[in-house]
């Protein structure tokens, strides 16, 4: 059984692999299932589950994904409750962002055996510290925030960049523009 914690573009590409695999997939997402009514892949979801609800599907689950934005609310998401909430020794992939994660609690869990491992590509501080006990741990895996490069990312950042110096070309102000100097 897996718990995907948000349902956006990286839960879409997610579901697609699981499913060849027999994976019971459960999804949660804060805003409303019915936003996806005729999403192909949101139909290959088993279990939807409301945001604010995670409790339930955090117990049963042996592997919980993390794929939602970091948002003021969803900041530290992953603390002492919500570690206390997973099935003991499940799995736990952070590919979405390191703000989700509270350090000491997912520490701990690794440490007492609470939580089963922790796959993440992503960290609490970049580049992440060689020393740090987390990323030392015999039961983390870790890559070094690629697991977002691909030939299609690369086209997209590509026509993005193309997009903003046509803008500026034709006089006018960059669309994602973070500073004026």
């Amino acid at each position: 059984r897996s718990l995907i914690v948000g349902f956006g573009a990286l839960a879409k590409e997610l579901v697609p692999r699981l499913r060849p695999f027999g994976v019971h997939i459960a999804a949660s997402r804060q805003s409303a299932w019915e936003d996806h009514s005729d999403c192909p892949v949101a139909a290959m979801v088993d279990e939807r589950v409301p945001g604010g609800t995670l409790t339930e599907a955090l117990a049963e689950a042996d592997i919980v994904v993390l794929t939602c934005t970091l948002t003021p609310e969803s900041r530290g998401l992953v603390g002492a409750e919500f570690l206390a909430a997973m099935k003991r020794d499940a799995l736990l992939i952070n590919c979405a962002r390191g703000g989700l994660l509270q350090y000491d609690p997912v520490l701990e869990a690794l440490q007492d055996g609470t939580l089963g491992g922790l796959a993440t590509d992503v960290f609490w501080t970049e580049p992440c510290d060689p020393n740090d006990p987390i990323v030392s741990h015999p039961k983390v895996l870790i890559t070094p925030h690629v697991a977002g490069v691909t030939i299609l990312s690369y086209k997209n950042m590509a026509n993005v960049v193309a997009e903003e110096v046509k803008r500026i070309h034709r006089g006018e102000k960059p669309a994602r523009q973070v500073n004026s100097t």
